[in-house]
């Protein structure tokens, strides 16, 4: 690998973005091949969002390693709201604020989603 081929690759990760996915691992697991797979991920994504918009410049930034992060370290409930369309989003919303300033019940966004699962199987 020449010195040229080594610059380019450097400059594909900002370094704000891969002290960001080290400094997570490291507070989580402290294995280094997880931040090698974050930062895979990361450009992997990058890579696939420019071809997409036919940009040619890739450079991966806090915010792509910052998806990446969240896709690997949120709870299950979390992404699946998050995949929930707009109007049923709102609707768990609404119930949870319903129950809690009633008082009729004290119940979690998660354990009402657990609720909702199993109306909807």
């Amino acid at each position: 690998m020449d010195l040229e081929t080594k610059q380019q690759l450097k400059s594909l990760v900002e370094e704000k973005a891969f002290n960001l996915a080290a400094m997570k691992v490291e507070k989580m697991s402290g294995d280094l091949r997880t931040v090698f797979t974050i930062v895979q991920n990361a450009i992997g994504n990058r890579v696939k969002e420019a071809s997409d918009n036919n940009d040619s410049q890739v450079v991966v930034s806090m915010d792509d390693v910052n998806k990446v992060l969240l896709e690997m370290y949120s709870s299950k409930t979390f992404r699946i709201i998050k995949q929930l369309p707009r109007s049923h989003s709102m609707v768990l919303r609404i119930l949870e604020d319903y129950f809690r300033f009633s008082q009729l019940a004290h119940i979690t966004e998660e354990e009402l989603l657990k609720q909702y699962n199993s109306k909807a199987s």
